[in-house]
């Protein structure tokens, strides 16, 4: 079985499973992969990499996972920063679509100063988009904050970001629908529609790599369940064998395994490391 997809689609319910973590973090990834479109499309980047550029927004915080890291890496500045950039890197590395997407994520907290040729243009894109996302107050009035944004942006240029990169900011920051889009609810519609479709044709081989790369965002939570998904996928396709299923559901039966606890992702981290019964 081959079916075609929509890659941006893909990322992006991944992007919401991980979004549920917490109310305080909803939609992040969708005002960055917005923000860091914008900014890319401002400066000039090709439509493939402003697609990979949007798939690096949707999953660029994978790498955090505890609502404790994804609340420290909202800070404007952290020390800790670039170990979740590189879990992130090394958590997408092995699905072969996503390793140039890997390679955006793990160097999108590097500065601007300390960057090399080893760092491409889209990380410090993310990495301005970012920071721009941490500094909007949600329970107020965007257009009010654009000021304020601006300034502390401008105030890290040539430090944290390059300058190019905040001339273009900047010069979508007069606008306000560029504003007003960032903050709507209905994000993602607004972003399917300024972009173009990526199909990626997926099998059932492509399938199950992405329902490893799943359960590995989902286990890794907790060093309790740090491989619990892959036994229970292995367990289960074996014993639907034994109980005469076809190759083809048994195989189903094993992607179902790695991603029986997606839900586990809506589930605070304080519960799945309580030690002793709930």
């Amino acid at each position: 079985m081959v079916q075609e997809i929509d890659i941006c689609d893909l990322v992006h319910s991944l992007s919401e499973a991980v979004d549920l973590m917490d109310k305080r973090v909803s939609k992040h990834h969708n005002r960055v992969a917005y923000i860091a479109f914008k900014i890319g499309q401002a400066f000039g980047l090709p439509m493939n990499e402003l697609q990979e550029l949007q798939i690096a927004g949707y999953l660029h915080d994978i790498g955090a996972l505890t609502l404790e890291e994804r609340l420290d890496i909202h800070k404007f500045e952290s020390k800790e920063l670039h170990l979740h950039a590189e879990l992130g890197y090394l958590l997408l590395k092995e699905f072969i679509p996503f390793q140039r997407v890997a390679n955006i994520v793990r160097y999108h907290h590097t500065y601007y100063r300390d960057s090399n040729s080893e760092v491409p243009i889209a990380s410090h894109i993310l990495h301005l988009a970012d920071r721009i996302e941490t500094q909007i107050e949600k329970d107020k009035y965007i257009l009010n904050q654009v000021d304020s944004i601006k300034e502390k942006i401008v105030k890290n240029k040539d430090i944290m970001f390059s300058p190019e990169l905040v001339d273009a900011f900047l010069s979508l920051a007069e606008k306000e629908y560029f504003w007003l889009d960032a903050m709507n609810p209905s994000i993602i519609n607004i972003l399917s529609k300024g972009n173009k479709p990526l199909p990626m044709l997926l099998d059932m081989k492509g399938l199950l790599d992405i329902s490893k790369l799943f359960s590995q965002i989902i286990d890794f939570r907790s060093h309790f369940t740090a491989t619990h998904s892959a036994g229970v996928a292995a367990s289960a396709e074996k014993l639907a064998l034994l109980a005469g299923f076809s190759d083809e559901d048994a195989y189903k039966m094993r992607i179902s395994g790695y991603l029986h606890d997606l839900g586990k992702l809506a589930v605070p981290s304080s519960i799945l490391e309580k030690q002793g019964k709930l």
